[in-house]
């Protein structure tokens, strides 16, 4: 078994001593990802494009699909091909850490796969012998590879901003999507649409006036009276609780409507086609 370990370690490139860094899966971190700008005007990022219910489970539909399908190692020969169980590779995908079931583990890097484009594990062998894979949170894994270097190189910084560098071909399993490109990069202006029209939308219910036109008053009004007036109605009137509301008006006030109702700017189309993609 130890020269079938130490195979796998050559063809993973595992050390021979465990050193798991451990992101425990993941902790936020001040390298943390800030993502980039979007057509709209709204920063994208890991974070803010998970808080998009459709986004999320989109990413969980894939994610969990993945994670949920068989694994196993299989020796060919005599033309077919006979399962090995027992195998020490099989073993570590069953069980790859101590904190992770394979699902959970298939599952972590299928995300980081599909939302930033690459999912990293951590290569090591425990004091047991057992091959193991640590996923490392890509946000702080970083390409250090320089002009004629033979293998990769890479950087992982720790909670303390320590700067640990892993070697490709002996510390790193590096999984990456076409182009090294996730999901947030690929679709960063559709997200940004539907951010948008979320803040905007959840602007609009919290402070908006829900009617189709504006007061207008015979006289002039004191700052303190315009400014009560105002206050009495967006209490009766504004936000969730005002929709829909027939207002009574005082003092020959006159009710004017509007030329282009919030409906007409078709806001909820856009915020649908946003969230749709």
């Amino acid at each position: 078994m130890a020269s079938i370990i130490s195979r796998i370690a050559e063809t993973f490139g595992a050390k021979a001593e465990g050193n798991p860094l451990d992101d425990r899966y993941y902790e936020d971190f001040v390298t943390r990802s800030q993502g980039g700008s979007s057509l709209s005007g709204v920063n994208v990022s890991s974070e803010s494009a998970l808080r998009q219910a459709v986004f999320y489970r989109c990413i969980s539909i894939r994610a969990n699909t993945f994670a949920d399908l068989p694994v196993g190692v299989y020796q060919r020969g005599d033309g077919r091909r006979t399962e090995i169980p027992d195998h020490a590779l099989a073993k570590a995908l069953a069980r790859p850490n101590p904190h992770q079931s394979a699902f959970e583990w298939r599952r972590q890097i299928a995300h980081d796969w599909l939302v930033t484009g690459n999912a990293y594990n951590q290569i090591t062998i425990d004091q047991r012998g057992r091959l193991q894979f640590y996923p490392l949170d890509p946000r702080r894994v970083r390409e250090v590879t320089r002009e004629g270097d033979a293998v990769r190189a890479y950087e992982f910084t720790r909670q303390n901003g320590e700067r640990v560098r892993l070697v490709g071909a002996r510390d790193v399993w590096h999984i990456q999507a076409m182009g090294g490109r996730g999901l947030i990069d690929v679709a960063r202006d559709t997200i940004g649409m539907a951010i948008s029209a979320e803040q905007h939308s959840a602007q609009f219910f919290r402070r908006g006036v829900k009617v189709s036109g504006v007061l207008e008053h015979p006289a002039r009004l004191k700052p303190d009276t315009a400014a009560a007036m105002g206050a009495s109605f967006n209490a009766a009137f504004g936000g969730v609780a005002g929709h829909g509301k027939t207002p009574v008006l005082w003092e020959g006030m006159k009710y004017n409507p509007v030329s282009m109702p919030h409906h007409d700017a078709q806001f909820r189309e856009t915020y649908r086609e946003g969230l749709a993609g």
